[in-house]
């Protein structure tokens, strides 16, 4: 959703839209650091606790952030919000599916990632009808009407009251997936949890690589130093960040 709110995220703030853009790359680091933790909690926590938790940490930092009148305090509570919330959930759905079928984990895990993807799909429509249901274009300068800007915080919380409801139907609705399971059935968890690491490991070098590029970019924009010399270079970035 960050991404396509974008543009008004930059008209509210009257900043530019690039700074604005910077919310969902620094979404996806978080939410690859933090996945771990919730693939270990997803197998240790009861998941209604564990969605209780993550939900309301979340949901409380995304509806704090509607409330900031400046752009950095926003950033650092809209990426804490949803990385964490992303990072902790995302995962529960799928390990207690792979319990409750565990001869079909590869079918239950599909249909959860795909509802995930629906997700994103109808609340980019909302969100956008919300804040600009006549279909506003934007001026020269890239900034919407005081009309529009004046609904931005209001489609934040009209989100967040939707994302409430969904979590508390979703916690009335799981249930632990049974413990005991047949060698057939652990052999093929074993197998998708492999897989699952493996492709966390790739999107978190995708990332990586997307935010070296974003680094490059900006770097070039101001005419930047040679790399050899530049203490600010992506790759001396990137490892300030992953220490």
């Amino acid at each position: 959703m960050a991404g396509s709110i974008a543009p008004y995220i930059a008209s509210y703030y009257n900043i530019d839209v690039k700074q604005a853009q910077i919310i969902l790359p620094s979404i996806f680091v978080l939410n690859v650091f933090f996945s771990p933790i919730g693939a270990q909690l997803a197998q240790a926590v009861h998941p209604k606790i564990l969605l209780f938790g993550a939900n309301l940490v979340g949901i409380s930092l995304l509806l704090i952030a509607s409330y900031q009148s400046s752009f950095l305090p926003f950033c650092i509570l809209y990426v804490l919000g949803f990385g964490i919330n992303n990072a902790l959930t995302y995962i529960v759905p799928v390990h207690h599916s792979w319990l409750w079928f565990p001869e079909r984990p590869g079918l239950a895990s599909g249909l959860i990632i795909t509802g995930f993807g629906f997700g994103a799909l109808i609340f980019n429509t909302v969100s956008l009808y919300v804040v600009n249901p006549g279909n506003e274009s934007a001026a020269q300068d890239g900034k919407f009407s005081d009309e529009v800007n004046e609904r931005f915080p209001y489609m934040l919380r009209m989100v967040m009251l939707c994302f409430s409801i969904m979590s508390i139907v979703a916690i009335a609705l799981i249930s632990p997936g049974p413990q005991d399971e047949s060698d057939s059935a652990r052999a093929q968890r074993s197998l998708d949890n492999s897989m699952v690491s493996e492709s966390l490991e790739s999107h978190r070098s995708s990332t990586l690589s997307n935010f070296d590029s974003m680094i490059l970019d900006s770097e070039s924009a101001r005419g930047g130093a040679s790399p050899e010399v530049d203490d600010n270079s992506p790759e001396n970035l990137r490892k300030r960040i992953l220490r």
